[in-house]
């Protein structure tokens, strides 16, 4: 009787553990694919998990900026979990900018996972052992912020708006390992819930976001122990961020996620580039009218009307844009310093993505990451990965000069603000009027308020002039604004047509790729003088079939979807006041 009841015991206890055992591994391998929105195990588990966060709950006492992402940065940041494949090749191109900090469990599975990718594993590569539950670091890791613009770096850490108790501990991790600061939102009256995929900052105290984060924060809170008013928001965000001027933009209605960095990204502090979706798509004219209030609404730190570069959105291959979330994009991607990392999928569409970064950021490694993967998931480069600045940085705020300008003997004025924790030892333009030719510099004179001024000569009709800004400071540190400069500069015109510049007075078809065509083609052209121009495509016999523009432009690039025709060949017409040019398009 007694050895019958021990032996029921022991088959209770071995059950319960063998029960246990399971419950653990099946967690384990749901943690290795936590979708980027909630998971449906992960309904039941929302509740007070503010306990997860360490570090100072109350804001800096100073005034604080928070960083743009194309500022110089000391490391990316990815947790190793689910989408090694993708990890990877992000790591390959990161690690020739600086460091990579990869947060995981087990270092010497990556670095075994890293050189089966023929990547070096000696190279700018840090493992950080710490508790984590999703790859997603882009909506739970730090943020980076700067007191007194310049001064001492801090971390952010926000609310995460999922119950992943582990991942809110990540930025704990980051900031122990750099030896930083970190503040966090977890404390009522400041307790904040945000993500950074629903957040860009334009490093000068301007930031956009969808209004994801005030339904996050009003009544329905399931995350923080406060309510807050839209009023409340902007203030914490400027308090721990420094942002004075927060834009939120209208929730897409067929978007599961509302992260505004799968549909726009901003590229400077004057460019937004913004996803272009087929005309009456769901999203699409909610899309539209959210920029048209940007627009409209705000303005760029420089007081300037925001400049907006379209780049078409792919499909899935069975052509469908899924919503929810999960559609294809471009515009997530992610700045360290002179590369930028851009999300891929196929080479159809990946073609004309890859020209517009080119065009958008000429001079920066654009480095393309099949993200088939996690868009499953709805996320792609950006929403893994996270810059962290660097601990001194060397800042260049500078409104380009861009478009035309009239001729002058006094020469043009243009200015900078410069900063470095140490002082600024000098800062010059280097500037030519011919590509053949080397950069001459010109010497920048400060003023008041760290800002650096300088004056162009005079200049010849139709003479194209390129510059960038370079500044030292006092420690040594060296900095070039556009960063990949000399490779990269400003640019700006003189009106007016000179011998070598007359054929470019009128507009010209100047590529069409790619060519042949099956789905979305650019056509580009040399139009810098606000034609009037009349662009279409017609058949083998001359016969007008869609009109692509018509009226006076600006504009470079123009964007056809070629499946919208049936295979033969085509031609690509463009009449201005000086006639008519065709080139051929072959559809596929």
């Amino acid at each position: 009787m007694i050895f019958s009841g021990l032996y029921k015991n022991y088959k209770m206890r071995l059950f319960f553990v063998l029960t246990l055992l399971l419950i653990n591994l099946f967690l384990s391998a749901q943690n290795e694919f936590y979708p980027k929105a909630m998971a449906p195990w992960e309904k039941d588990l929302v509740k007070d998990h503010l306990e997860a966060f360490s570090g100072i709950k109350n804001p800096p006492v100073s005034r604080v900026r928070s960083m743009a992402e194309w500022e110089e940065a000391q490391a990316l940041l990815i947790t190793w979990t689910s989408y090694p494949s993708v990890l990877a090749p992000i790591v390959k191109a990161a690690q020739k900018e600086g460091n990579v900090i990869i947060v995981c469990s087990d270092s010497i599975a990556v670095k075994q996972s890293l050189k089966a990718n023929q990547i070096d594993t000696s190279l700018n590569i840090k493992y950080l052992i710490a508790p984590f539950n999703s790859v997603w670091v882009r909506d739970y890791g730090p943020n980076t912020v700067y007191k007194d613009d310049i001064d001492s770096m801090y971390l952010v850490d926000w609310i995460y708006n999922r119950p992943r108790y582990k991942d809110d501990t990540v930025s704990n991790a980051v900031a122990k390992l750099l030896n930083v600061p970190l503040f966090n939102t977890a404390k009522a009256p400041y307790d904040l819930v945000n993500t950074g995929g629903n957040f860009m900052s334009d490093g000068s105290g301007q930031a956009f976001a969808s209004m994801l984060v005030l339904d996050e924060n009003d009544e329905d809170n399931k995350y923080g122990e406060s309510n807050h008013s839209e009023e409340d928001v902007d203030s914490i965000m400027y308090l721990f961020m420094g942002i004075e001027n927060y834009i939120k933009m209208t929730l897409l209605p067929n978007d599961g996620i509302h992260h505004i960095d799968m549909h726009m990204k901003l590229l400077d502090e004057t460019t937004l580039l913004v996803g272009q979706y087929p005309k009456g798509l769901p999203d699409e004219p909610q899309i539209e009218a959210n920029i048209q209030y940007v627009l409209d609404s705000f303005k760029t730190v420089f007081g300037t009307d925001f400049n907006i570069i379209r780049i078409p959105m792919p499909p899935y291959s069975n052509g469908t844009y899924p919503g929810n979330g999960f559609n294809r994009t471009y515009t997530n991607a992610v700045f360290f310093n002179k590369t930028v990392i851009i999300p891929a999928y196929e080479e159809k569409y990946d073609t004309t993505a890859i020209r517009i970064w080119k065009e958008a950021l000429p001079g920066y490694t654009i480095a393309p990451v099949n993200c088939n993967g996690p868009i499953q998931s709805g996320g792609a480069v950006h929403c893994i990965s996270k810059e962290i600045g660097v601990a001194d940085p060397l800042r260049i705020v500078h409104n380009p000069l861009k478009g035309e300008f009239d001729e002058s003997a006094a020469g043009y004025y243009t200015e900078a603000k410069i900063q470095h924790v140490s002082g600024i030892k000098q800062a010059g333009i280097w500037l030519r009027t011919d590509t053949s030719s080397s950069f001459e510099l010109i010497e920048m004179i400060k003023k008041d308020n760290n800002i650096w001024s300088a004056s162009f000569p005079g200049f010849t009709k139709g003479q194209e002039i390129q510059y960038y800004i370079e500044a030292i400071a006092n420690n040594g540190r060296t900095r070039n604004l556009p960063m990949p400069a000399p490779k990269s500069f400003c640019r700006f015109k003189i009106k007016g047509t000179s011998a070598t510049d007359e054929i470019l007075e009128t507009a010209a078809i100047n590529e069409i790729y790619p060519n042949p065509a099956s789905a979305i083609t650019c056509i580009t052209l040399n139009n810098h003088n606000n034609n009037q121009i009349d662009l279409f495509i017609s058949d083998g016999f001359g016969r007008k079939i869609k009109t692509i523009y018509s009226g006076r432009s600006l504009k470079q690039n123009y964007f056809i979807n070629a499946a919208d025709f049936k295979p033969g060949i085509y031609f690509v017409v463009l009449q201005t006041k000086k006639g008519i040019q065709t080139k051929k398009l072959v559809v596929r």
